[in-house]
């Protein structure tokens, strides 16, 4: 009788056991498809869309699509993604915006460099003005203290580029870094922004 009881038991045991594994392999399913929804970005004014695919940046209107920025590095994360309209001498403009994270990695350095990029368009012609990008980059680095590379210590430093960018309510623009302030303003006739005036720090 006692063998009896043990072998229903095992068997029991054995069927519980099944049912647990399969009910943790459907789990383990889910995150994988989760993850997947979230690659395109866009945003739109006035009847015109910029929008991401992959690792390009295009402006779509009901007759055009046009590449405005492919990437360098195809691992790029493009957040920030947005398009607005401004008024600039009397002309309609629009500042596109984005922010790409890209990560470059050896056995003993690690480079996470976020940029920020502004682009102004006139989207009548169908022509961008100006394109400016700052951006900054975190490196940690493996550093040897000693010449048989037997004692070492994580190091970290940030390396800085490019031009801060501010728009103006007017339509100027402000680069600035940490000498100086550049102030440039939209001229109609060529079509393109000129120097207005410099600040030093």
């Amino acid at each position: 009788m006692k063998k009896i009881v043990l072998l229903l038991l095992l068997v029991s045991f054995s069927a519980f056991s099944q049912k647990v594994k399969k009910s943790t392999q459907k789990k383990s399913a889910t995150p994988a498809s989760v993850s997947v929804s979230v690659s395109a970005s866009s945003s739109s004014a006035d009847g015109f869309t910029v929008k991401n695919e992959g690792n390009a940046i295009y402006i779509i209107s009901a007759s055009n699509k046009t590449l405005i920025k492919k990437t360098e590095n195809s691992n790029a994360n493009i957040t920030n993604l947005s398009i607005k309209s401004f008024t600039a001498s009397g002309n309609k403009l629009y500042l596109i915006s984005w922010a790409e994270k890209s990560l470059t990695k050896t056995a003993l350095k690690e480079e996470l460099t976020t940029s920020t990029i502004n682009q102004i368009w006139n989207l009548e012609t169908n022509s961008m003005i100006i394109e400016n990008t700052e951006f900054s980059t975190m490196i940690t680095e493996k550093v040897f203290l000693d010449k048989n590379k037997t004692v070492s210590e994580t190091q970290q430093r940030v390396r800085r580029g490019g031009f801060g960018f501010e728009l103006a309510s007017n339509g100027d623009i402000l680069l600035k870094n940490k000498s100086s302030q550049d102030y440039y303003s939209f001229d109609k006739d060529k079509q393109q922004y000129v120097f207005k005036s410099s600040v030093k720090k």
